[in-house]
């Protein structure tokens, strides 16, 4: 195996930079992740809008998941648990992964990163983050 494929997953096209990309092949996430940062709509970066939205609906599933909690433990009805849960599940991991990439993308110091990271355990915080994430794009559009 040549050296610069080493630890590559089997069957996946590394190719350093765009030039050596070939349509239909698979590239690296590192490539796919600075294409992902110059997409811009009036100035935004989408991922910085799709951040605050997915604040917001994660922050709404967990509060959602909390009470279905209280039917699950309350009533003996696991149904909204079972249902909800594997939505927050995703919506969470979408809010960290995209949590990471603001955070390159926009340059947050370890403070603010972390602030935002701790907003995705704190029930209702998303909605605030979500809501200063949107009006700091809206005043830089």
């Amino acid at each position: 195996m040549p050296r610069h494929q080493v630890g590559r997953a089997p069957g996946v096209a590394w190719a350093p930079d765009r030039s050596r990309a070939r349509p239909g092949v698979a590239v690296p996430f590192p490539v796919v992740r600075s294409e992902l940062a110059r997409k811009t709509r009036g100035g935004v970066t989408v991922s910085s809008r799709a951040l605050g939205f997915v604040a917001i609906a994660e922050a709404l599933s967990f509060v959602a998941l909390l009470a279905a909690m209280v039917f699950k433990y309350g009533f003996d009805e696991p149904a909204g648990v079972e249902a909800l849960g594997p939505i927050h599940g995703f919506l969470f991991l979408a809010y960290v992964a995209l949590a990471l990439l603001v955070r390159q993308q926009r340059g947050w110091d370890l403070a603010r990163t972390a602030v935002v990271l701790a907003a995705a355990v704190l029930p209702i915080a998303g909605f605030f983050v979500g809501r200063r994430l949107l009006e700091e794009d809206a005043a830089r559009a």
